[in-house]
């Protein structure tokens, strides 16, 4: 009986959504039904699309023989259907006269490329060779389209709340919350309460706000608060008892916003009187002063560290230059184990991590001044 049950299982192709080009992001697997398929990629974060896999050869050519000569129940036999073919490369960009040359197959449907009944895929691995590149394929794919998730950015915010075991009733922070998008996906995924922050002021409408955001889609009872201060000052936190559950953030680097904190510039006592005097009677503005990342990253993981309950994990985006970064380069702290460190691919000497770490250890003073 159980053999029986492995034979009706059918063959999967998952097409993974990275950028890492040495890699194969094709991944063949087995599964019992195109329900169980879309089952999996409802929790696969890093999964772009999933295709009931009809062949795989080494060229276009040889797949296309085996696809004529294969027994596979074509739902496109009777000519009251429609359906479109797209055509994805991998390390390869091809124009589309030459993708409409791969498409070689002959079904009875008729071709809709805006609303097709059946959606395939032909999809072809080269070989990563920026000096050299591979004229022909080294793996090609033909399959029928299951389920494909979300655009990677906003993929990430999931993925973000993967890495920090975020789950039902867990109170999260963000210290460098802005628009506050990847509360969403926390929210709505784990159902997690978020209790995010801001550093600095920045001019919004007044129905420009997190709280809309999550109206929007009926979660704002996971909503607790967003307030604005500098993550540097700890006497806003009054007590090191651990406090939330995940910390996950995206710092600014400096590029898109400034990094600041507040804080005042070198002045003589002269200045500093007259400055004093002129807006006594005014509203006071905090002064901000420059705010190096590897500072900042130092302060998030001791504030990690002290706010964290024990098992709480950090989540933050670190930013480097891919020639010259190291693994030393990430920061550390005796609380906190680096559990994960994953990359993004922006260009070619520019990336960004993303750091994982866990509280293993109690916060103790003494501990990190010895």
């Amino acid at each position: 009986m159980a053999a029986s049950l492995k034979n009706a299982w059918k063959k999967y192709i998952l097409h993974f959504a990275h950028d890492h080009l040495e890699k194969n992001p094709f991944l063949e697997i087995e599964l019992p039904s195109n329900n169980a398929a879309s089952q999996i990629m409802s929790r696969l974060v890093l999964g772009k699309s999933i295709y009931e896999l009809w062949g795989k050869a080494s060229c276009v050519d040889d797949l296309l023989l085996k696809l004529k000569s294969s027994n596979i129940n074509n739902p496109c036999s009777s000519s009251d259907t429609s359906f479109k073919i797209d055509v994805e490369c991998f390390n390869r960009t091809q124009t589309m006269e030459q993708k409409i040359e791969r498409i070689q197959l002959k079904f009875n449907g008729r071709v809709n490329l805006s609303k097709p009944q059946h959606k395939f895929s032909l999809l072809e691995f080269y070989e990563y060779d920026s000096v050299n590149p591979k004229e022909a394929p080294q793996q090609v794919y033909f399959g029928r389209w299951v389920r494909s998730n979300t655009s990677m950015d906003p993929t990430l915010s999931l993925l973000m709340a993967t890495m920090g075991q975020v789950k039902a009733n867990d109170l999260v922070f963000d210290p460098f919350v802005g628009s506050g998008g990847w509360t969403l996906g926390i929210v709505r995924t784990f159902w997690g309460i978020c209790k995010p922050s801001r550093k600095g002021q920045k001019w919004r409408f007044r129905d420009e706000t997190i709280l809309n955001n999550l109206r929007q889609y009926n979660l704002e009872k996971h909503y607790v608060d967003a307030f604005v201060a500098d993550f540097t000052s700890y006497k806003l936190w009054c007590t090191d008892q651990p406090r939330f559950d995940a910390i996950i953030t995206d710092p600014p680097y400096g590029v898109r916003e400034p990094s600041q904190k507040l804080g005042k510039h070198k002045q003589s006592k002269s200045q500093q009187d007259k400055e004093t005097a002129e807006t006594s009677a005014a509203n006071c503005y905090p002064t901000k002063t420059s705010y190096h990342l590897t500072n900042m990253l130092l302060d998030l993981l001791d504030f990690a560290a002290r706010t964290l309950t024990l098992g709480g994990r950090l989540v933050f985006w670190m930013p480097i230059v891919r020639d010259i970064y190291v693994p030393e380069n990430i920061p550390h702290h005796p609380c906190l184990k680096l559990v994960s460190n994953s990359e993004q691919i922006f260009f070619i000497r520019v990336s960004r991590r993303l750091i994982t770490m866990e509280k293993v250890t109690e916060f103790n003073v003494r501990r990190i001044l010895t």
